[in-house]
């Protein structure tokens, strides 16, 4: 598979040519109630100090553009210390996010600490109910956010590089990286990144700049944007879209473990980009959920997500079933399999569409998936027996552990 633009080099010094001393930096945050709001006013306490959890409502420094500070939510499960430490994840949210201290919850809930921080430049909201899918809540932008918008449109590629979306969103999510690798009670070696939605689109980028992550799992979101079939596709035709800003060519340039998860349906993300991206990404993975709706709780769920994640802490960068050589020809599917100790397949179901070309996703396309369930073994791998009028199909295959993995999307020959 060839990445976007086969001419692009190193693209952490193209894009990014001050990461390095970033990463290096010590930045810098505070509590939010020592931070005055917009009207000269101190922030009230949003930090969550329960006896269940302890989580602490801060901005951290940055230096993008104009902007000066992000708000984020971070925090550590009970008992993490010096002598204690914990593994930790950046959570970066999506186009209609914010810093969900719900989700920092979650990853405090298995053991790891977290930080969420917002990239629209809002500060906290105070008793605010995050449910599953967008948050439509009265936000208020912080006075330190500076004039850049957070932007998941086409100005997120802009060729004025330092004024894109996506060069300030990078260097926010390092040094919100930075911030927890100094958190008390964090293991700075054993820190992951996961990303929702356009979230998603980030951290396929961010790996490629900063490689002090271990692991990564970009849900929903990833490369090869002006190839989705959605709306996306004709979004990032437009002149100053850069092939070579695509997040792909940063993914392939990442030799941190990677999972990415999609839905087979989903109306910004089709699987013709995420499988490519997949498959320029060195040590990848891919899970296809059949049906998979669009949005954070949703997004949060698969187990996948935390088994990856434990997998890679425990040092073992071969947690699932590998997957490689996939083809679709002469009426079979197959694939060759590479089992991880104690792994076994249980179930193979693969889904295929009939029409020759995959459908235009608008939001409303059924695009009309069927399915067919049972497999054979061969001498290296699996085959699928394939209905004549299969088009284009994946299959996922499920383990012993209840893992989902997925062959990538393929066209019939």
């Amino acid at each position: 598979m060839k990445r976007p633009d086969e001419t692009t080099g190193y693209t952490r010094d193209k894009f990014f040519p001050n990461a390095r001393e970033v990463m290096n930096e010590n930045t810098h945050y505070e509590l939010a109630v020592n931070v005055k709001d917009a009207d000269g006013n101190f922030y009230e306490d949003c930090s969550i100090h329960d006896g269940t959890y302890d989580i602490d409502a801060i901005f951290y420094d940055s230096s993008v553009n104009d902007q000066t500070k992000v708000f984020a939510y971070i925090g550590a499960p009970k008992g993490a210390n010096m002598e204690n430490p914990v593994p930790a994840v950046v959570c970066v949210h999506g186009g209609a996010g914010m810093a969900f201290a719900e989700w920092v919850k979650l990853w405090n809930d298995r053991g790891y600490a977290a930080i969420a921080m917002t990239m629209t430049g809002d500060g906290p909201v105070k008793g605010v109910t995050h449910i599953d899918g967008y948050q439509y809540v009265e936000k208020k932008r912080h006075p330190y956010a500076g004039t850049g918008d957070f932007c998941w449109g086409d100005r997120a590629f802009d060729k004025d590089i330092k004024n894109a979306s996506m060069y300030r969103n990078v260097l926010n999510v390092i040094r919100a990286h930075n911030v927890l690798r100094n958190y008390p009670g964090v293991d700075k070696d054993k820190i992951g990144i996961t990303g929702i939605s356009w979230g998603g689109i980030t951290t396929t980028t961010t790996i490629g700049v900063d490689d002090r992550f271990i692991w990564a799992v970009p849900v929903y979101g990833a490369g090869y944007l002006y190839e989705s079939e959605t709306y996306f596709r004709d979004l990032f035709k437009k002149e100053h879209y850069l092939k070579e800003w695509d997040p792909a060519n940063f993914a392939a340039e990442s030799d941190i473990p990677t999972l990415y998860i999609n839905g087979d349906s989903d109306m910004h993300f089709s699987l013709t980009s995420t499988s490519k991206t997949y498959e320029v990404t060195k040590k990848s993975w891919l899970s296809i959920r059949h049906d998979f709706v669009h949005g954070y709780g949703t997004g949060w769920a698969p187990d996948e997500i935390y088994r990856f994640a434990d997998a890679m802490v425990a040092g073992n960068e071969e947690p699932f079933i590998k997957i490689s050589e996939v083809s679709a020809k002469n009426g079979a599917l197959t694939a060759k399999i590479k089992y991880p100790q104690g792994r076994k397949i249980v179930s193979v179901k693969t889904y295929y569409i009939t029409g020759k070309e995959h459908p235009f996703n608008d939001g409303t396309t059924d695009i009309g998936w069927k399915s067919v369930s049972g497999y054979s073994l061969t001498d290296s791998g699996i085959s699928v027996a394939l209905p004549a009028e299969a088009a284009h199909c994946y299959a996922t295959i499920a383990d012993n552990d209840g893992n989902m993995v997925s062959t990538r999307y393929v066209k019939t020959e």
